[in-house]
């Protein structure tokens, strides 16, 4: 495939796509673009959809969490492909923790580990990771924090009678949560379907 025969925005559909090709997300992502200031920077674009991209090589991830935008660096951290070795390296970086709190291969010790801290972007990244520890998920199911509830009721792995309580959460909110959750059982979503507020109604659709 001859990368200059694509336009930039099938190169970043490529970049993302979970079915291109290791050799093709490398050339993607060492990709340079004339970049003009106060324009698209197409180059940083492209590393950044690579990184969050699966498929792409151990060997790429490396280079990518080096990168000068942050933003790449973030997407390398949330990367379920990463090595452990990285996670652990990237936990040691106050500004990536919340991005390694959302990555579904950091452990429920980490998880735990990371609740105890308090900044509301990483409590939210951790209430939602599937990891995230059952006894951890009860307890923050009845915090007062709309934004931790809902994030909880997100959670794949939330017990059944976690989402049954807070599909009657005063916060609609947090039942949109609830209604977009895979785990949802069947009764719930019927419940949810006759909701009063129009937006969890849509999300049971």
């Amino acid at each position: 495939m001859d990368m200059a025969d694509l336009s930039i925005d099938q190169k970043l559909d490529l970049a993302l796509a979970t079915n291109t090709a290791s050799e093709i997300l490398e050339s993607l992502a060492n990709d340079v673009v004339q970049w003009i200031p106060g324009s698209y920077d197409e180059s940083f674009a492209l590393r950044r959809n690579v990184a969050s991209n699966p498929n792409a090589p151990i060997h790429l991830f490396l280079q990518l969490a080096e990168d000068d935008e942050s933003e790449v660096r973030w997407e390398v951290a949330k990367n379920p492909s990463i090595t452990q070795e990285m996670i652990d390296e990237f936990s040691k970086d106050d500004d990536y923790i919340a991005a390694v709190a959302s990555n579904k291969k950091c452990s429920s010790e980490t998880l735990q580990a990371f609740s105890k801290i308090k900044d509301d972007s990483i409590r939210e990244a951790v209430a939602a990771n599937p990891n995230c520890p059952v006894a951890l998920i009860k307890k923050w199911a009845k915090l007062k924090d709309e934004n931790i509830r809902a994030c909880v009721a997100s959670n794949p792995s939330a017990p059944i009678e976690i989402l049954e309580v807070l599909a009657s959460d005063d916060e609609a909110s947090v039942r949109m949560m609830v209604a977009c959750n895979p785990s949802c059982p069947i009764g719930l979503l019927v419940q949810l379907s006759e909701d009063d507020d129009s937006e969890v109604r849509r999300y049971v659709a």
